[in-house]
């Protein structure tokens, strides 16, 4: 998991792909932490994306480097509503104060069940696993 996290913070944005219906939709996102050791993600609960997941929690998020290496995430989003949880993202991302709390809007947290990993480094090397 801190393989994941590493490699999002040092290549900037994800990808994330929900399911509206039965059309994919793609698009950045920026927050990702490691927390009670799970891999936690956020969006606003005014979101279109969060209405997806909960209409279908799986999910899929992509970034890539500069160099060519890629990281390809799936799993199901389970929210956490405890308010410690949202209260840690705070902590870690404090710039999302502006964003939501600060604006009078609501910061939706979830981390990501049954999770699967795919690293394509470069030339030959791929590595996968289940967390």
């Amino acid at each position: 998991m801190q393989r994941i996290y590493d490699f999002v913070k040092a290549n900037g944005a994800m990808f994330i792909a929900t399911v509206d219906g039965d059309q994919p939709r793609v698009r950045p996102f920026g927050s990702l932490m490691i927390y009670e050791g799970r891999l936690y993600m956020c969006m606003g609960d005014y979101k279109q994306s969060y209405k997806q997941l909960q209409q279908n929690p799986n999910m899929e998020f992509c970034t890539l480097a500069p160099d060519g290496r890629f990281l390809r995430v799936r799993g199901v989003a389970v929210f956490d509503r405890r308010p410690e949880a949202v209260e840690a993202f705070y902590a870690h991302d404090p710039e999302l104060l502006d964003l939501y709390r600060n604006q009078g809007l609501n910061l939706a947290v979830f981390y990501i069940d049954k999770g699967y990993a795919e690293f394509q480094g470069g030339s030959e090397e791929f590595l996968s696993y289940n967390f």
